[in-house]
């Protein structure tokens, strides 16, 4: 739908799996947010085997938020779809029913903690046509250390209020923290192909909007987002498997390359070069830990 005719200015992009220990955060976050436009909250639960779908659906919608939640059952056209594609495409079908001018971006496990957020980030991309996304400053919640404290910004986040395409390169797997990404919806009929087949979906997203325009930047505190959240899919994940999206991500970097047609090449091969040096720091971490020094060290060290 085109932006003229969508009656929502903004869609919430609203992904859920096993998250039924943290989706009440998820939709307090967002029926709180106060807008002077109406607002769509697209949700896909993949199938969740806990009770995700049911706490959702204690929620109604009220006069400025509308809540839509994609239906899906086992055996039809999504669920297929599904079986064939992988968990991303449970992100590209939400993205595909989102209506709005603009998507802002919520996983399942994050919240929103101000309730101007979306209103915020809906005046600088108006008043800021050369940016085609914007994004803020978070707050990192810790599962396993709640009292260890971390706020994210981009360097320089004090006096720059744009980033450019160079930026994100530089720090692609962790520019934008998932849950502040707000960016124009007339985009996600150009996203390309790789962007989906990559397994992550931020950050091939983050590098394919800074195609499109500059990053814009609000250094306030908008949400939280958990690291290491229980059933997360990060955490669900094995040494091996970890090993092979690692793989799969430097495979990303390429597609981008290619797509760019290598014009920011340099950049890009020292991107891939320091995630090749933390996956091999990571495994000697994972080597030493397993000895008793080693643990002592962890301990120590809060590693």
């Amino acid at each position: 739908m085109s932006d003229s005719k969508s009656e929502y200015a903004v869609s919430i992009r609203l992904m859920c799996y096993n998250h039924e220990n943290y989706i009440r955060q998820a939709m307090d976050g967002v029926m709180m947010q106060e807008t002077d436009f109406n607002v769509e909250v697209v949700i896909g639960d993949d199938f969740s085997p806990d009770d995700t779908l049911k706490i959702i659906k204690e929620y109604e919608s009220t006069e400025k938020i509308h809540i839509k939640i994609l239906q899906r059952e086992k055996g039809d056209a999504y669920w297929t779809e599904r079986q064939k594609r992988g968990r991303l495409y449970n992100f590209q079908n939400i993205l595909e029913n989102c209506t709005g001018k603009y998507i802002a971006l919520l996983d399942g496990d994050d919240y929103w903690t101000d309730p101007q957020k979306l209103q915020k980030q809906y005046n600088f991309l108006e008043n800021h046509p050369d940016c085609s996304v914007c994004f803020t400053a978070a707050q990192f919640y810790f599962e396993e250390n709640s009292d260890r404290k971390k706020i994210y910004r981009p360097k320089n986040a004090v006096s720059r209020k744009k980033y450019d395409l160079r930026d994100a390169i530089i720090k692609a797997g962790d520019f934008m923290i998932t849950a502040t990404i707000f960016f124009r919806q007339k985009y996600v009929s150009e996203i390309p192909e790789w962007v989906f087949n990559s397994p992550v979906g931020d950050l091939p997203l983050s590098l394919f909007l800074g195609t499109k325009g500059n990053y814009g930047y609000i250094n306030d505190i908008t949400c939280m987002y958990r690291v290491n959240a229980s059933g997360s899919w990060s955490q669900q994940m094995n040494f091996e498997k970890r090993r092979k999206q690692v793989v799969k991500i430097l495979k990303t970097y390429d597609d981008f390359n290619a797509y760019t047609d290598y014009k920011y090449n340099k950049l890009l091969q020292l991107e891939k070069a320091r995630v090749h040096f933390n996956d091999k720091k990571s495994i000697v971490k994972r080597a030493i830990a397993k000895t008793p020094p080693g643990r002592k060290i962890k301990e120590w060290f809060d590693l």
